[in-house]
């Protein structure tokens, strides 16, 4: 905390988060004392020049002066594995956390310890030079973002991040921490709501559901195209592609860290991603919904994604398999509808899918089907943490969740610590699912009164190029975030609006 008793707010800024951070900086300064931290030299010129933003740290810089001179620490990794054990309940330790950055994949054991050295003395740096109370960047995806979070938390500190949730606003957000998906707003409601209009509220969710999702849009609106347009859109993004690259060669600022410029350089290019889509539409065979069947439903989570890496605690990257055994553990009789997500079709292999068709009490539903049309008829839907979940809990079903997520806080989810204890805990819940009826409404108007209280209108998701979808007014979208992120900072260190 400041010298004037304003809490210490660092803004990470990486790739298209610098244009919210730069919006919002100046909403926010009043109440806090703002720090900027740019991930390289292009967000700093960014903020600079565009948002008018002059204190302002670069991480690149920080961390290439301890790279310089780091060597390996056997003691130190030592203490990081203890540390990260401590400040994850045991979910990860040095080794997983490393496994879990795909950046780190194919690279030498000990550049990767070295690396995790390196992160954590740039955050310790960071917080400690300028007594930061609170770091505000993406999810949790990457050990440099995880090694903030281990930080952080030694020294009573929070790292939080906006998720895009459904609410009644065109756009809603949530605050939550980035380690873990839990939002620290809920979690402090949820005991203090008054119920005499949770119905009321529950009913409301239950038929916005029923409505088209403007976020559907954003995230996942592309299509596989017919041929003639799928030739013109591939050489356009082929185009663009290498237009990119040139004026990648051609920069002059200072690149970012290796091992993520490196993976960043060899994802899938749009052209070859919609090349798939387009294959893939002709050679994946999908199943019909069939209202007789009795099943439960599991979304596919798009990979890799933070929400499977990190949390859920690396333990379920493989889908495929983890598919496998919930099916194995399922009633007899009983079905697993399976849905891949509408996005992942250009980052999965056909074998994939090839292996989900052997399974005898599977069905794979065409990723273009409404996720609500299958939870209304399903019998509960098992996912890693997923938004089907939330869904579901809200339209009355069974949820089951791997990993942790804002909504496991609501005792009508059952969290699964180990997947082998699954088809015991469904048996379970099965049997007793009349007799708690009453008990589990009043579970669920607890829970989403908290929710409808704790979200924030405004669009935070500034990833790839969601927010010029929106077509929204982004300095008005600023002053509205910088608002609910003020109200929600206030009930976090419990002080009054």
């Amino acid at each position: 905390m400041s010298e004037q008793g304003k809490l210490n707010i660092l803004l990470y800024s990486r790739c298209n988060l610098v244009h919210l951070h730069g919006q919002i900086s100046k909403h926010l300064e009043k109440e806090y004392n703002v720090i900027h931290l740019a991930y390289s030299e292009d967000q700093e010129l960014i903020l600079r020049d565009k948002y008018g933003v002059t204190n302002i740290l670069r991480y690149c810089h920080e961390y290439s002066d301890i790279k310089k001179t780091e060597q390996f620490d056997p003691d130190l990794c030592a203490t990081l594995d203890k540390q990260i054990a401590q400040y994850t309940d045991g979910e990860f330790s040095l080794n997983s956390a490393i496994q879990s950055d795909r950046t780190f994949s194919g690279k030498p054991y000990l550049h990767c310890l070295i690396e995790s050295q390196i992160f954590y003395k740039t955050w310790a740096k960071l917080f400690d030079a300028y007594d930061i109370d609170v770091l505000i960047h993406e999810a949790n995806s990457l050990l440099m973002n995880q090694m903030a979070s281990v930080v952080a938390k030694e020294r009573g500190s929070h790292y939080f991040t906006f998720i895009q949730v459904r609410g009644f606003d065109k756009y809603s957000w949530l605050l939550v921490d980035a380690a873990n998906g839990t939002s620290p707003e809920i979690c402090r409601m949820i005991n203090k709501t008054n119920l005499d209009n949770s119905e009321h509220i529950v009913s409301s969710y239950k038929r916005l559901f029923m409505t088209p999702n403007d976020l559907n849009g954003i995230f996942h609106n592309r299509k596989v195209k017919h041929p003639a347009e799928f030739a013109w859109h591939a050489m356009l993004s082929s185009t663009k592609a290498m237009v990119r690259s040139i004026q990648k060669c051609l920069k002059t600022t200072q690149k970012g860290i290796s091992d993520i410029e490196d993976f960043l350089s060899k994802r899938p290019t749009v052209f070859s991603s919609i090349l798939k889509e387009y294959f893939y539409s002709y050679k994946v065979r999908y199943d019909a919904l069939d209202r007789q069947d009795k099943y439960y439903f599991y979304p596919i989570h798009i990979e890799p994604e933070a929400v499977v890496l990190y949390w859920a605690g690396g333990w379920y990257k493989n889908q495929i398999k983890l598919i496998e055994n919930i099916a194995a553990q399922l009633p007899a009789h009983t079905w697993l509808y399976v849905k891949d997500h509408p996005y992942s079709l250009s980052y999965r292999s056909i074998g994939d899918y090839h292996r989900l068709r052997a399974i005898p009490n599977v069905k794979l539903i065409d990723p273009r089907t409404n996720s609500i049309e299958i939870i209304k008829n399903s019998t509960g839907v098992i996912t890693i943490n997923g938004t089907s979940g939330f869904e579901a809990l809200v339209l009355g079903k069974a949820v089951y969740t791997f990993g942790s997520i804002y909504y496991n806080c609501c005792s009508n989810v059952t969290h699964v610590r180990h997947i082998k204890n699954l088809g015991s805990i469904i048996s379970d819940k099965e049997s007793n699912w009349e007799q708690n009826k009453d008990k589990r409404e009043q579970e669920l108007a607890r829970f989403v009164a908290a929710f409808s209280k704790s979200i924030h209108p405004g669009f935070t998701a500034f990833f790839s190029n969601y927010a010029e979808k929106t077509n929204m007014d982004i300095s008005c979208n600023a002053e509205i975030v910088a608002d609910g992120f003020i109200k929600a900072l206030r009930v976090v260190y419990d002080r009054e609006y």
